[in-house]
């Protein structure tokens, strides 16, 4: 998909009826089209927008399953602009837990198919176990950025996501080990360091 696909497949979504901190979440589309804008002011503006709502303190709201969705299907495009802030983002959300209430997600609640990251998933999840779910599917995408991505804004990001994601589901360390062993050799001290990462203590 292009992003102007994913985008438009966002916004086929209905955000209105997802919770964040502060209300309905039909803010979200307009602040994740701004995330991955070619101006940097633009981009911090929008991750607050995000930040603070869809997951505040460490608590989650439903609206952040969604965002991971959209997320994971931006970062597969390999848009240019917005790659650091959402890894940050999904940082947060993989070290969060479900606020009161928001504990259990429907995710075939919407009328017309949902995006590629929520097909496959049961009817009812939980909101963590769904956003751990959704972001390991890009595991090999975040493994290949820490390594290559020429910002190194982005490197650091994911691979701080990447840590993040096999220390809250070890159950994913061999498949990312394996991923590792599949890069090119130019990259191998990356590789090396980031396994010795993954591995430790």
């Amino acid at each position: 998909m292009t992003v102007e696909q994913v985008l438009h497949e966002m916004d086929r979504m209905e955000w209105a009826t997802f919770r964040t901190l502060s209300g309905d979440a039909s803010h979200v589309p307009a602040a994740i089209r701004a995330l991955i804008s070619d101006i940097p002011a633009q981009r911090s503006e929008a991750y607050w927008k995000l930040d603070n709502h869809v997951v505040c303190q460490g608590d989650l709201y439903e609206s952040a399953f969604y965002v991971c969705a959209a997320f994971a299907n931006l970062l597969k495009t390999n848009v240019i602009h917005g790659r650091a802030e959402m890894y940050a983002l999904l940082s947060e959300i993989v070290l969060g837990c479900p606020a009161v209430g928001q504990e259990t997600l429907e995710t075939k609640s919407q009328p017309h198919q949902t995006p590629a990251p929520l097909n496959g998933l049961p009817s009812t999840i939980g909101l963590l176990e769904g956003c751990l779910e959704t972001i390991a599917g890009c595991h090999a995408l975040i493994i290949a950025d820490a390594l290559t991505a020429k910002d190194g804004m982005v490197r650091k990001r994911a691979t701080e996501l990447l840590n993040m994601l096999v220390h809250t589901r070890p159950d994913l360390l061999p498949f990312v080990l394996e991923t590792l062993e599949e890069q090119t050799p130019a990259a191998v001290g990356d590789v090396q360091a980031l396994r010795a990462l993954l591995c430790g203590p």
